[in-house]
C-alpha cells in the first residue's frame, strides 16, 4: 500500500471536509431506497398472496392463475430477500453514524 503523506493531506483538507455532508447524504439516500423498496416488494407479496389464495379458493390449487401467481411470489421473495440483507444496511448505518460524528 502506498504511504500517505501529511502534507498531502492538508493540501486537500478543506475539500475533504465539505464531502463529508455529500457522502452522508449519498449514504442516507441509498439507506432510504432499500427500505423503500423493500417495503414495497413486501406488500407486493403479500398482495400476491392475497391473490394466490383468492385463485387457490375459487379455481383450485392446480389453476393457470394460482401457478402464475406461486411463480411470480417466488420471483418477488427472492428480490426481497436478495435485498433485504442486513449486513449491507448495518454497513450502511456504521457508515452513516461515522460521517454524522465526523462532521
Amino acid at each position: 500500500m502506498a504511504e500517505l503523506k501529511t502534507t498531502d493531506y492538508a493540501k486537500f483538507k478543506d475539500g475533504i471536509k465539505t464531502q463529508y455532508a455529500t457522502l452522508l447524504s449519498e449514504k442516507e439516500n441509498e439507506l432510504q431506497s432499500i427500505n423503500t423498496t423493500i417495503h414495497d416488494l413486501y406488500e407486493q407479496i403479500c398482495r400476491k398472496w392475497l391473490e394466490y389464495d383468492m385463485s387457490c379458493a375459487l379455481y383450485g390449487f392446480d389453476s393457470q392463475k394460482a401457478t402464475i401467481l406461486s411463480d411470480e411470489i417466488i420471483m418477488l421473495i427472492q428480490k426481497y430477500d436478495a435485498l433485504n440483507e442486513q449486513a449491507k444496511t448495518d454497513t450502511l448505518k456504521k457508515e452513516i453514524d461515522w460521517l454524522k460524528n465526523k462532521m
